[in-house]
Order: structure tokens, then C-alpha cells, then sequence
């Protein structure tokens, strides 16, 4: 089985070599751009934040934040320690570390499985699919897919890497829509006052309060 991975990882890892040769310095710039994009899973976390401070996005923001964190806890906390696989161009003088000299050598420290990257990707594209209408959130699954091949592209990852990501992070927003979801559900005070809370609705409720005030008309 083992060595049914390795050699999977191999060929998969070739074909991306070929796609750089083919390429060159553009692609290169695209797979470095997209694999910046899930940087320590800032700007996920971002979007989840603004999304959870409005009514009406709060549950697909909080949907998010759930999800990434236990990606997060799952991949780095838990299996990257455990399993303490090295990265691909750690292994000297093999084909995978000439192909990440080829691909611009960017260094990326930590163990290799499974793709932190892949993981926040794919948690935050699979919360957003599960919470929004999938007609029009189903196109966000091909960003988890686009991230792997990058991190593929760049050889800080195995194949098997990214496919351990892809697995944790789906896992991982499943998850988290169903605690949302007991959460929605859930009669508890807390509960009920955190879903409700609307942090603009004071300035609103003045605001309209002010133009409707015949008073402030007259002194006008």
C-alpha cells in the first residue's frame, strides 16, 4: 500500500514538473499567488469575521471560523506532529527536491502531512457550499482543487499531502454545520442573544429615530 502512495506521489509530482517546464516563470507566479491565498488561513479567517457581524451572513461566518479551526486543530495539532512526515524537497538530491529547486525553491517549514494549506481551503470552500445556495456556491469547490495542485506545483507537499487535507477539511466543515446548525436550533439563552445580536442595530434604530423626529425637523 505504501508503496502503491509513494509511487502515486511520484508520478502525480512528475506531471506538475512538466506543467512548470511547459509553463515556465508565469505559472510559477500563478501557484505561488494561489498558494498565498491560504496563508496561516488569514484571509479566511477574515471573510469569517465580517460575515459573523451581520444578522443575515452570521451563521455562514460562523460556519467558517468553526470550520477552519478544527482544520486547524485536526491537521496541525494533531496529525502533522503524529505522523511527522518531511516535505518532499527535504529529501536531498532526489527528483523532488531538483523540482522544487526548478519551481523557485520557496521554503516552507513544519511537516508535510497533511496540507495545512489544502485543509483551510477546503474547510472554508465546503462551509460556504453547505451554508449558501449551492447553485451558486458549488463553483467554490474547485478552489480547494486549485490549492492542492499549487502546493503540488511548488513540491512542499506530496499528493498524498493534499488528498489528507482534502479529507480533514471536509471533515471538518461537516462538522462545524452541524454545531451550527444545533446551535440555530438550540432554545439556550446564550445561544439565542449570540445569533440575534446585531452590533449596528443601535446606530440604525438612532438614525432612523433621528430623521423621523419632528422635533430635529423644527429646529432645522
Amino acid at each position: 500500500m505504501l508503496n502503491i502512495i509513494n509511487k502515486l506521489d511520484y508520478n502525480v509530482a512528475k506531471i506538475f514538473h512538466n506543467i512548470h517546464l511547459w509553463g515556465g516563470s508565469f505559472v510559477d507566479g500563478l501557484m505561488k499567488g494561489i498558494s498565498y491565498l491560504a496563508e496561516a488561513g488569514i484571509l479566511f479567517l477574515l471573510v469569517g469575521i465580517i460575515l459573523i457581524l451581520f444578522k443575515k451572513t452570521r451563521r455562514i461566518g460562523g460556519t467558517i471560523l468553526l470550520s477552519v479551526a478544527i482544520g486547524f486543530l485536526i491537521t496541525n495539532v494533531i496529525l502533522k506532529p503524529l505522523i511527522n512526515r518531511a516535505r518532499p524537497f527535504e529529501n536531498i538530491g532526489s527528483d523532488f527536491y531538483k523540482w522544487w529547486l526548478s519551481a523557485d525553491a520557496i521554503f516552507e517549514s513544519g511537516h508535510s502531512f497533511p496540507s495545512g494549506h489544502t485543509t483551510a481551503t477546503t474547510a472554508f470552500s465546503v462551509a460556504i457550499f453547505l451554508t449558501v445556495n449551492k447553485k451558486y456556491s458549488a463553483y467554490i469547490l474547485l478552489f480547494p482543487i486549485a490549492m492542492a495542485g499549487s502546493r503540488i506545483y511548488l513540491m512542499v507537499h506530496y499528493f498524498s499531502d493534499c488528498v489528507g487535507g482534502l479529507l480533514v477539511g471536509t471533515i471538518s466543515a461537516i462538522i462545524a454545520y452541524f454545531i451550527m446548525k444545533l446551535i440555530y436550533s438550540s432554545k439556550l439563552k446564550f445561544f439565542v442573544w449570540a445569533r440575534e445580536l446585531d452590533i449596528f442595530k443601535h446606530k440604525q434604530t438612532s438614525s432612523v429615530n433621528e430623521n423621523n423626529n419632528p422635533s430635529n425637523k423644527d429646529e432645522k
